[in-house]
Protein backbone atom coordinates (compact mmCIF):
# COMPACT_ATOMS: atom_id res chain seq x y z
CA UNK A 1 0.00 0.00 0.00
CA UNK A 2 1.49 3.31 -1.04
CA UNK A 3 1.03 6.59 0.79
CA UNK A 4 -0.70 9.33 -1.16
CA UNK A 5 0.50 12.93 -1.19
CA UNK A 6 -2.39 13.99 1.04
CA UNK A 7 -1.54 11.34 3.62
CA UNK A 8 2.14 12.34 3.50
CA UNK A 9 1.15 15.97 4.11
CA UNK A 10 -1.04 15.05 7.10
CA UNK A 11 1.61 12.74 8.58
CA UNK A 12 4.25 15.43 8.19
CA UNK A 13 2.05 18.03 9.86
CA UNK A 14 1.28 15.66 12.73
CA UNK A 15 4.97 14.84 13.19
CA UNK A 16 5.90 18.53 13.25
CA UNK A 17 3.08 19.21 15.70
CA UNK A 18 4.32 16.52 18.08
CA UNK A 19 7.89 17.82 17.80
CA UNK A 20 6.62 21.33 18.56
CA UNK A 21 4.71 20.10 21.60
CA UNK A 22 7.77 18.20 22.85
CA UNK A 23 10.04 21.22 22.43
CA UNK A 24 7.60 23.56 24.16
CA UNK A 25 7.28 21.14 27.07
CA UNK A 26 11.06 20.78 27.32
CA UNK A 27 11.42 24.56 27.35
CA UNK A 28 8.57 24.95 29.92
CA UNK A 29 6.63 27.24 27.59
CA UNK A 30 2.92 26.66 28.05
CA UNK A 31 1.50 29.53 26.00
CA UNK A 32 -1.31 28.67 23.63
CA UNK A 33 -0.58 31.69 21.44
CA UNK A 34 3.00 30.56 20.76
CA UNK A 35 1.81 27.04 19.99
CA UNK A 36 -0.82 28.28 17.52
CA UNK A 37 1.63 30.60 15.77
CA UNK A 38 4.13 27.76 15.39
CA UNK A 39 1.46 25.42 14.02
CA UNK A 40 0.37 28.02 11.46
CA UNK A 41 3.99 28.56 10.40
CA UNK A 42 4.49 24.80 10.08
CA UNK A 43 1.35 24.50 7.98
CA UNK A 44 2.42 27.29 5.63
CA UNK A 45 5.92 25.86 5.25
CA UNK A 46 4.52 22.42 4.44
CA UNK A 47 2.11 23.90 1.90
CA UNK A 48 4.99 25.68 0.18
CA UNK A 49 7.21 22.59 0.22
CA UNK A 50 4.54 20.22 -1.13
CA UNK A 51 2.89 22.39 -3.78
CA UNK A 52 3.29 21.24 -7.36
CA UNK A 53 5.90 23.40 -9.05
CA UNK A 54 4.87 22.70 -12.64
CA UNK A 55 1.26 23.85 -12.31
CA UNK A 56 0.43 27.52 -12.81
CA UNK A 57 -2.87 28.55 -11.30
CA UNK A 58 -5.32 30.53 -13.41
CA UNK A 59 -5.40 33.43 -10.97
CA UNK A 60 -1.61 33.73 -11.20
CA UNK A 61 -1.69 33.96 -14.99
CA UNK A 62 -4.30 36.71 -14.99
CA UNK A 63 -3.19 38.65 -11.95
CA UNK A 64 -2.57 42.31 -12.85
CA UNK A 65 -0.07 42.76 -10.01
CA UNK A 66 2.05 39.87 -11.17
CA UNK A 67 1.97 41.04 -14.78
CA UNK A 68 3.29 44.45 -13.73
CA UNK A 69 6.46 42.83 -12.51
CA UNK A 70 6.93 40.45 -15.42
CA UNK A 71 6.45 42.73 -18.43
CA UNK A 72 8.77 45.28 -19.95
CA UNK A 73 7.76 48.96 -19.97
CA UNK A 74 6.94 48.96 -23.68
CA UNK A 75 4.74 45.86 -23.48
CA UNK A 76 2.86 47.06 -20.38
CA UNK A 77 1.40 50.12 -22.13
CA UNK A 78 -2.25 49.50 -22.85
CA UNK A 79 -3.87 51.11 -25.85
CA UNK A 80 -7.16 52.87 -25.30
Amino acid sequence: MSITETQRFVYSLLALTFVTIALLVLLNVYALEIFLVLIIIEFLVLVELTKPSMITMAWRRTSPYLSLYTCSPSSCIKEQ
